[in-house]
């Protein structure tokens, strides 16, 4: 009687050792890098040196131009947020086969 627990183990034991070597999975980890891109100077804006007596149409002129200055900048924030942020691609070749 015991010896069939004994040959039911011993043949488990030994299916164990006969199955195929599998190959290794990359798994794609991420760390952090630094970020290389220098931030963008912050434009001089015409409203912040305009006195309180200036008249409507300086203010409204200047107003305009901030606009178009503001706009330019918060693009190239977004530039150099997605530059930061983006995902880096690895090259196959990396990989051993």
């Amino acid at each position: 009687m015991t010896r069939v627990p004994l040959a039911l183990a011993a043949v488990l034991l030994a299916a164990g050792c006969a199955t195929p070597v599998q190959e290794p999975i990359p798994v794609y980890v991420p760390y952090a890098v630094p970020c290389d891109v220098a931030e963008p100077a912050r434009p001089r804006m015409d409203t912040e040196h305009l006195s309180p007596t200036a008249k409507v149409d300086v203010q409204a002129r200047a107003m305009r131009a901030e606009i178009d200055r503001r706009e330019a900048y918060e693009t190239q924030l977004r530039v150099a947020l997605r530059a930061c942020t983006a995902p880096s691609s690895v090259p196959k070749e990396s990989f051993h086969d």
